[in-house]
């Protein structure tokens, strides 16, 4: 069978529901996370034991799938935490009442902070400028924000001799 336009494929097993292929069909990419996520979940969730909490990544508009639709897919398949790239993506998340925990995992815009804040979203620190920039942000309300260490690549992150004194300026 061959369905295009709505349809998203997923590979599964050659059974008799499939394709000749071997590819399953599903109605969106929402029900492909769904399908597909209860079962990476719950396996996932025995090797790192139950108080280990899953982030689903869904920045890039879900990467293309739609973020709100995924998230959701992604939250009731057993994830804990939604991870997107920018405050703008967050606040999509906040606007379609979802509630979930959400981590802007790149570095926040000045213009955004606050709205993130008011918003319970947690703020990537991978500076020292970004402390100042969430600190002005959160008007003596208390931000949660995670620490993004460069353990290498050079391509975000606050520098392992810096950390000491980036974790003094957060606290």
């Amino acid at each position: 069978r061959v369905s295009y336009g709505a349809g998203f494929f997923a590979p599964t097993a050659l059974t008799e529901e499939t394709d000749e292929v071997g590819l399953s069909h599903v109605d969106t990419p929402g029900d492909l996370v769904a399908e597909r996520g209860r079962t990476w979940s719950l396996d996932l969730s025995r090797r790192i034991g139950p108080a280990t909490k899953l982030m689903a990544v869904v920045k890039a508009d879900g990467y293309g799938h739609g973020a709100v639709p995924i998230a959701r897919a992604a939250l009731r398949a057993g994830a804990a935490w939604l991870g997107v790239a920018t405050v703008d993506e967050a606040l999509a998340l906040r606007a379609a009442r979802i509630t979930a925990p959400i981590l802007v995992l790149g570095p926040s815009a000045p213009d955004g902070v606050a709205d993130a804040l008011q918003q319970g979203v947690s703020l990537t620190v991978p500076s020292s400028e970004a402390v100042a920039l969430i600190a002005r942000g959160a008007h003596r309300r208390a931000a949660r924000v995670h620490l993004k260490v460069d353990t290498g690549m050079t391509r975000l992150g606050v520098a392992v001799a810096e950390v000491r004194g980036v974790v003094r300026a957060i606290a």
